[in-house]
């Protein structure tokens, strides 16, 4: 009868701490992509050298906007950069008064082959912003 007891008090204990769990998610986060003003890059990139971008924009209007990540893809003669936000949403969620940016958020990349690049940054809405980069043989 003990071991009845015991089992069925182990039961209910493993059910409300589910349920406990359950009741205080955290916060949610919606993903979205973040507008690009402008952008650094060196003059000078080697081929096979590892170079730095960096990124400027606002990411969001209040402090639950992050800076999420860079999505990047590459080929022969472009360089496609996405630069993704997120925001936290749901109940009970306190956004302080504040602007958030990217300033110079950097992203570092390889290119392994010499030539002429174009850099393309895929805005949420509108044309991409554009780069031309010239990347030289490896001293």
């Amino acid at each position: 009868m003990k071991w009845k007891i015991l089992a069925f008090t182990a039961a209910i204990m493993g059910i409300l701490s589910v349920m406990a769990c359950e009741s205080e998610k955290g916060p949610e986060y919606g993903f979205y992509r973040i507008p690009v003003d402008s952008i650094q890059v060196a003059e000078d990139i080697q081929a096979g050298e590892p170079f730095e971008i960096r990124f400027y924009g606002v990411v969001g209007t209040d402090g639950c906007h992050r800076f999420s990540r860079f999505d990047t893809e590459m080929n022969a003669a472009m360089l496609w950069v996405e630069v993704w936000g997120r925001r936290a949403t749901g109940e009970n969620i306190a956004c302080p008064d504040v602007m958030v940016f990217l300033d110079g958020q950097p992203l570092e990349l390889t290119v392994d082959q010499p030539g002429e690049y174009v850099l393309e940054i895929r805005q949420p809405e509108g044309d991409p912003l554009e780069r031309v980069i010239r990347v030289k043989e490896s001293s």
